[in-house]
């Protein structure tokens, strides 16, 4: 009897302590989450309650340049691709890169050949001559056997000359051609002669190659390059945007990429009259900034403009030497100016917040002249020494 009581309360025990460990999880959640809402509700309150600070920028008078920076290479003024005069042989070549040459002397001997293209088109004209002559003299006498006017017959006898003049040609051309055997009539030909005084750049061709002739359908092949390095230019290219604000004689410093940082002085003395339009997406290193103009690239129009390198700075360059050109579009001195940042635009016209003495903020529209990327020229609507907003931060 004593044991059926003890049993009874021993599982009672036993069902209120699981009841307790099925509620322990979820109620311990359920207090960390009530302790995090408190948590954020007070976070949220603070912040709220928190003010606003503005960061500004004084107004001040500096100086703003406007510049323009063109990427471009140094090249000659002058430059002769020097080319075969008739088809044959590169029998003998006299200089090398580097070489200087005066205007006459000879670069290299070609010996000619036949080419048979060129023979057979001279032979074909030839035919073609043969043929018009021998039906104008068909018309001329059949003019002749019939009672015609006296301007018709003189028609006849004029077509009849020209087409004898066209054959004399055509075989004086076939006579000029170059035969198989090598043997040409007019041996000066052979000669490749420097045009003009300067160095040599480059010889394309080399000993013993074939070199086709220049004639009024094709350029011939280049035997040797010639320029003078004593006359060198800065070119680059210039986005059409930018293009209306120049003119000639404005000036340039040029930097050179191999010179390091040395600038030199120069003017502007060329703006191409026609444009370039190129396709592609390449473009050269620091073309992200606006005030930068690349070379012609992603089918941009742009023109080219030219610089002269001064005497005394020639000797130090080479040819095709990567350069920078820096063009000064504008330049205001001892003006009232303010950090760029600052400037919001409504309906396309610049407005600031203006910080007062007494904390408070207004919106005032401005004027701006011209801008070098950082701080902008304020024409009009702000005051020397006057503070303006450039973003909003929460105090701490």
């Amino acid at each position: 009897m004593s044991d059926a009581p003890r049993e009874t309360t021993s599982t009672a025990a036993r069902t209120r302590a699981g009841v307790l460990d099925r509620w322990t999880i979820p109620l311990l959640v359920a207090m960390a989450l009530t302790a995090t809402a408190v948590r954020f509700g007070i976070y949220a309150s603070q912040r709220s309650a928190a003010t606003l600070e503005l960061s500004t920028t004084e107004v001040e008078r500096g100086t703003v340049i406007h510049e323009l920076i063109v990427a471009g290479r140094i090249v000659p003024r002058t430059r002769v691709e020097v080319r075969a005069s008739v088809p044959g042989i590169l029998s003998e070549l006299m200089v090398k890169p580097g070489d200087t040459v005066k205007e006459g002397d000879l670069l290299a001997t070609i010996r000619p050949l036949a080419e048979p293209e060129g023979l057979s088109d001279a032979w074909e004209r030839v035919r073609k001559a043969q043929s018009r002559r021998q039906a104008a003299a068909r018309e001329l006498k059949r003019q002749r056997s019939q009672p015609v006017a006296a301007p018709d017959l003189r028609h006849a006898r004029a077509a009849l000359r020209v087409a004898e003049l066209e054959l004399a040609a055509a075989r004086q051309e076939v006579r000029r051609t170059p035969k198989s055997t090598g043997r040409v009539r007019r041996p000066a030909l052979t000669h490749v002669l420097a045009p003009i005084d300067g160095t040599v750049l480059a010889t394309p061709v080399a000993f013993g190659s074939y070199v086709s002739e220049t004639n009024p359908y094709r350029d011939g092949m280049t035997v040797v390059v010639v320029a003078k390095l004593n006359d060198l230019f800065f070119t680059g290219y210039m986005d059409e945007f930018h293009v209306a604000e120049l003119r000639l004689g404005m000036p340039l410093a040029v930097k050179v990429g191999a010179r390091g940082q040395d600038w030199f002085e120069t003017t502007l003395e060329h703006i191409a009259p026609q444009a370039t339009v190129q396709a592609g997406s390449k473009s050269l290193p620091g073309s992200a900034s606006p005030n930068v103009a690349d070379s012609p690239a992603g089918g941009v129009t742009r023109f080219e403009i030219w610089a002269p390198v001064p005497s005394h700075v020639v000797g130090k360059l080479r040819l095709g030497y990567s350069a920078t050109a820096k063009i000064v579009l504008g330049r205001r001195e001892d003006v009232l100016v303010v950090d760029e940042g600052a400037l919001k635009f409504r309906d396309g016209r610049p407005h600031v917040l203006v910080h007062g003495p007494d904390r408070r903020v207004a919106e005032r529209e401005i004027q701006v002249g011209i801008s070098d990327g950082i701080r902008i020229e304020v024409v009009s609507g702000l005051e020397l020494g006057e503070r303006v907003a450039l973003q909003l931060t929460r105090e701490k």
